[in-house]
């Protein structure tokens, strides 16, 4: 696995943010929309937790691109027996209602879910109007105005598809937190005030340890749901935790950074943009909160235990 997210740094690390196009046929060719998918039903295998390094590490980088939206395209095709279309699939994304498409300009295949359940739109050949939209990190972010489209019997329930959604957003926002501490503590080091860097004045210190402590519990909490993957409740404490990270991660990157972490120039607003946005995708802190709090509230003393903790009482 290590050799893989090298690759992925190596393939992204020197690309402009807006040119997903110069690195999406490697990105292609590697598989990794498709980890995670067993290889007899058209998938890369691996595990989901491979999916999930893979995004993460991806996020990472300033490039944008449709990698979490064509993989969560792809689960659901292969999941509703429709492998014979991932080999062709370039853009994938699925629609849901009443929410903004990701990357519907881009997309060759679109997976929309309404009232009759789950249906295939091919842009190039269904009648598809697109309305290009933006969320504040500039990712594309569309309306659609369509046809029926082609019935997609077998899909995953909408909820199943919003649990793997917020799943791997959880990740992309840890990876885009671990680019705006890095970024952090490399100006604190190396920035000096008085004489001194600024990393050794208590304050500053002070901040950037809140800064790692929210991405620790995130992490964790990720690769908890990354584990068990059909787990609502996992999933919903680490879609939270993620949530809460990029909050504090991007308030605290700015204030340490001071005025250089707001200009154009410098990447730091990449991430905390990202941040901001992906926060508020795929349903929002609250209705992650909502979900995670029925699922105790309808469990035993014990079951609540076990699911915090990962830890059997005794």
């Amino acid at each position: 696995m290590k050799a893989l997210l090298d690759a992925v740094d190596e393939l992204l690390a020197q690309v402009a943010a807006d040119d997903w196009a110069a690195v999406w046929d490697a990105v292609l060719d590697g598989g990794w929309p498709l980890a995670g998918i067993p290889e007899e039903h058209g998938g890369a295998g691996g595990t989901t937790a491979d999916l999930v390094a893979i995004v993460t590490r991806a996020a990472r980088h300033r490039v944008r691109i449709p990698l979490a939206e064509t993989a969560l395209a792809a689960w659901v095709l292969a999941r509703a027996g429709r492998s014979d279309l991932l080999a062709d699939l370039r853009v994938g994304t699925v629609a849901v209602p009443e929410a903004p498409v990701p990357w519907a300009r881009a997309a060759d295949l679109i997976v929309r879910y309404g009232p009759g359940g789950a249906a295939l739109l091919r842009p190039g050949e269904d009648e598809v109007t697109v309305e290009e939209g933006a969320n504040i990190a500039d990712e594309p972010r569309d309306r659609l105005r369509t046809a029926a489209g082609t019935p997609l019997p077998g899909a995953p329930a909408l909820a199943e598809v919003r649990v793997r959604a917020g799943l791997l957003r959880a990740a992309a926002c840890v990876g885009a937190a671990e680019a705006a501490l890095d970024l952090t503590r490399r100006h604190v080091t190396t920035r000096e005030q008085f004489g001194r860097p600024l990393a050794r004045i208590p304050a500053v210190a002070g901040g950037v340890a809140i800064m790692a402590g929210e991405l620790d519990q995130a992490r964790a909490a990720l690769d908890r749901a990354a584990r068990a993957p059909g787990s609502h409740a996992a999933v919903a404490a680490a879609r939270l935790c993620a949530g809460r990270a990029a909050s504090t991660i991007a308030r605290l990157a700015h204030q340490l950074h001071g005025a250089i972490g707001i200009t154009r120039e410098y990447d730091l607003h990449v991430h905390t943009r990202r941040l901001w946005a992906w926060r508020d995708e795929d349903g929002g802190e609250h209705s992650w909160a909502v979900e995670l709090g029925t699922a105790a509230a309808e469990g035993t003393e014990q079951r609540l235990w076990d699911v915090l903790t990962g830890v059997p009482a005794e």
